[in-house]
């Protein structure tokens, strides 16, 4: 999977870091991260990197979920759908039956 850069500009060579413009006091490594704790800058973002990585998964999870719900809504409308031409059929059948057999009574005299 392609890696996003989620670095400043001074690491897409924009710019001179602030280690090469001698304004960082400290190395990045050794900057306190959220609750004083020292977390490299490059691991909080590899961290950020994949939870943006996994709210990308996760999102496309839920749009392949809902588009399997879509067809099967849409399998059942089918079936629904079949069904009543089946039954629309059987009907026009009986119809035909019915117009046949009337047809054979008004034709032959003797049958009735």
């Amino acid at each position: 999977m392609q890696s996003l850069n989620l670095a400043g500009p001074e690491y897409l060579g924009l710019r001179p870091s602030l280690q090469e413009t001698g304004a960082l006091s400290q190395p990045l490594a050794q900057s306190p991260g959220c609750c004083g704790l020292a977390v490299p800058r490059r691991e909080g973002q590899r961290r950020r990197l994949e939870e943006l990585q996994e709210l990308v998964l996760e999102r496309e999870l839920r749009r392949i979920e809902l588009e399997e719900k879509k067809l099967v809504v849409e399998t059942q409308k089918l079936h629904m759908e079949t069904e009543n031409l089946e039954l629309e059929k059987q009907k026009l059948q009986l119809q035909i039956g019915e117009l046949q057999s009337n047809l054979r009574h008004s034709r032959n005299p003797s049958v009735r």
